[in-house]
């Protein structure tokens, strides 16, 4: 496991940690996961949880998925305003040059402009899978209960 934290202190032995970049903040640095630097290699896949998920069964259902990238709809999330749009807190991808653009085209002014991350991917990648779709049941929204 890897963990992209500002404080590594507590962690198990076992994660590897990694330092986000110090201008990103708050969920911009997810951004920062698809640039090279982040240090995936080409082809890896990888799969992204927000720290402040709860995970209560197996991910092994997640890594079946063959496409190029997976994240969470809107649809049917409590908290979410748009009910098309996209959710960031699992992303599962396949690192590489395809998706680096993620990073690499967020200037100061989307910083400024663009409200969260989510409105980015969502404004870069357009319609892509939901994990709703292909893995009903597999997230819960505990918000709306």
């Amino acid at each position: 496991f890897v963990c992209y934290t500002d404080d590594p202190k507590g962690l198990d032995p076992k994660v590897e940690a990694r330092a986000l970049p110090g201008h990103l903040r708050g969920w911009w640095g997810k951004a920062f996961l698809f640039s090279p630097e982040a240090g995936f290699s080409e082809g890896c896949r990888v799969l992204y949880l927000d720290l402040d998920l709860a995970i209560v069964g197996s991910l092994a259902k997640l890594l079946d998925f063959r496409g190029d990238f997976l994240t969470l709809s809107t649809a049917g999330i409590f908290c979410e305003l748009a009910p098309e749009g996209l959710n960031s807190s699992v992303i599962l991808w396949t690192a590489g040059g395809k998706f680096a653009p993620l990073f690499q085209r967020l200037t100061e002014a989307c910083l400024h402009f663009v409200h969260r991350f989510d409105h980015w991917l969502d404004m870069n990648l357009g319609d892509v899978p939901s994990l709703q779709e292909h893995y009903p049941g597999v997230v819960e929204d505990y918000s709306s209960r």
